[in-house]
């Protein structure tokens, strides 16, 4: 809030795009590094889909196969951290990716999640991909941002989730 407060008309602008998500990057050094953190996360989480797998199953059954859970989320989280931190940084928040490609890939493929890794890192950015050419070619005045869009498919995604997991509970 104080960013906008002492920004100008112009400033003001910039921050409130950058918070809706943008794909609008200026120079290819920022795309290198997304690139090499995107790469970085997914070269991690393929070296360790056979613990990942079995840490889905149950934290005691990958306990009990020898995994080091704690060990083995901390490495994870970091990684993620890292790849995340540079991604928003470069482009902004935005929401629902995430959440809503690796759920229809999962309705897709119907395997399990360790087999399921290359498709979700393939398809989450053929969907960016995706909301990118719709906010550039909707014809409004300005480029709608990217966030905008896919909250339009992940907003009514999440409600659908949440409705799922009420009428499977019961």
């Amino acid at each position: 809030m104080v960013l906008y407060y002492i920004s100008d008309l112009q400033q003001s602008y910039s921050i409130i795009r950058f918070t809706m998500g943008s794909l609008n990057v200026v120079g290819f050094t920022h795309v290198y590094a997304v690139i090499a953190a995107a790469f970085l996360l997914l070269g991690v989480t393929l070296r360790y889909k056979h613990e990942l797998r079995l840490i889905l199953t149950s934290y005691d059954n990958a306990f009990l196969k020898g995994i080091e859970i704690k060990k083995i989320n901390l490495i994870l989280l970091f990684f993620v951290s890292i790849s995340v931190g540079v991604s928003v940084s470069v482009v902004g928040p935005i929401g629902f990716v995430g959440l809503v490609i690796p759920h229809v890939i999962k309705l897709i493929y119907k395997q399990s999640s360790d087999k399921l890794i290359l498709p979700v890192f393939f398809y989450g950015g053929v969907f960016l991909v995706l909301c990118d050419l719709i906010a550039r070619n909707l014809g409004t005045v300005s480029e709608i941002p990217i966030g905008v869009v896919t909250s339009f498919v992940g907003g009514p995604f999440f409600i659908y989730l949440i409705g799922k997991r009420k009428n499977s509970n019961g």
